[in-house]
């Protein structure tokens, strides 16, 4: 995956352009949002979505940004 940097915080493409992985982008979404309202104060050690968008046809979802250690393997 790419990061894309259409948005202050580092994005992903969450789904290819089928409708099938679409649907599921949504559940994920939902799950998502749930967690954000979840943990207001930030007490859980998750990772939080800041928003979400399409791009070319695909789904993209926005994180905050954990560092460069996040994203070496």
């Amino acid at each position: 995956l790419t990061l894309m940097f259409l948005s202050p915080f580092p994005t992903l493409p969450a789904t290819p352009n089928h409708l099938r992985f679409h649907q599921q982008a949504l559940m994920e979404l939902k799950i998502l949002e749930a967690l954000r309202k979840k943990d207001k104060d930030n007490t859980y050690n998750v990772v939080h979505m800041k928003d979400f968008f399409y791009f070319r046809n695909h789904f993209c979802i926005t994180f905050e940004l954990l560092g460069s250690a996040a994203f070496s393997s």
